[in-house]
């Protein structure tokens, strides 16, 4: 078990191909045997459905532990923290991966229908006949994004949302809904979307309480219990790790990172950064 090189040399395809997606939209990737870096917070610009085919993958989603077992399927929507511990020596599965711009196209469809329940728990298990039809939905995929065809993007969109209807109709039957989620967890959720969104305007907690019409008391003590976190610690530690992610992409500057973070001088960003991991930005950056 451990950490290993891909077909694709150190660069895992999600990384290599960040460019390839954004001009695409859906690109599949294949006999993906490893992770972009190990023990390091991976945020994906994507969103990513992956089909575990074999092996395990050990890893934080969201802070919270999680592994992935062969003929599991995952949907991880852009912006969610995933750190890799381990992965099996035959570890290997299929990524499909979907740029932002093109996930926003199918706002109105189903993969957005039970978006709260796959944030919550992103994977889950397929008997025999749902993997062999998922695979097969998914070899459509990967041979509609071969064509080049005006009706490429129209073919894309129908048979993602069929996609994703699909793995509704699993996820559920497999494992049933609950009919209403706690308030506190979709309190969370919303949260959470709102630091996505606005980490760079706010680090302040009064802000994201105040997005939910909360008390900055009764909104800490929400977050606290649903996730034994608390709204401070969250907030730091995913600016931390969307910096670790910049930090690793050496077309940005120490200085562009505290502004894109939202820090007023970069001094406050290094002291912050420093404070979290022990190290100064460039120090990390001369580390990775």
């Amino acid at each position: 078990m451990g950490q290993k090189e891909n077909k694709w040399g150190y660069q895992h395809p999600l990384e290599k191909h960040n460019r390839l997606i954004k001009e695409r939209g859906v690109v599949v990737f294949r006999d993906v045997t490893s992770v972009p870096i190990y023990g390091v917070p991976y945020i994906s610009p994507h969103a990513v459905i992956g089909i575990n085919h074999q092996g395990m993958l050990r890893a934080e989603y969201d802070l919270k532990p999680i592994e992935f077992h062969p003929r599991e399927i995952s949907v991880i929507y852009p912006d969610h923290i995933l750190k890799t511990h381990e992965t099996s020596d035959d570890y290997n599965a299929t990524l499909v991966a979907v740029s932002r711009e093109f996930l926003m196209k199918l706002q109105h469809r189903s993969i957005y229908k039970y978006q709260l329940e796959y944030m919550k728990e992103p994977a889950f298990q397929l008997n025999d006949k749902q993997y062999e039809a998922v695979c097969h939905l998914i070899g459509m995929l990967e041979a509609i994004c071969d064509m080049e065809s005006p009706a490429n993007e129209g073919m894309l969109l129908d048979t993602l949302d069929i996609l994703s209807q699909m793995l509704d109709v699993y996820r559920f039957s497999n494992k049933p809904m609950l009919k209403e989620r706690p308030r506190s967890e979709q309190l969370f959720y919303r949260f959470y979307n709102d630091l996505v969104e606005f980490h760079k305007q706010s680090h302040e907690v009064k802000f994201y309480a105040q997005r939910l019409n909360l008390s900055a008391k009764y909104f800490a003590s929400i977050i606290k219990q649903e996730t034994g976190v608390s709204v401070t610690e969250w907030i730091s530690n995913f600016i931390v790790m969307q910096a670790q992610s910049l930090l690793q992409q050496r077309n940005y500057s120490i200085q562009q990172i505290s502004d894109r973070l939202g820090f007023p001088e970069q001094s406050a960003f290094s002291r912050h950064f420093k404070q979290r991991t022990g190290l100064t930005p460039s120090d990390y950056r001369k580390k990775m």
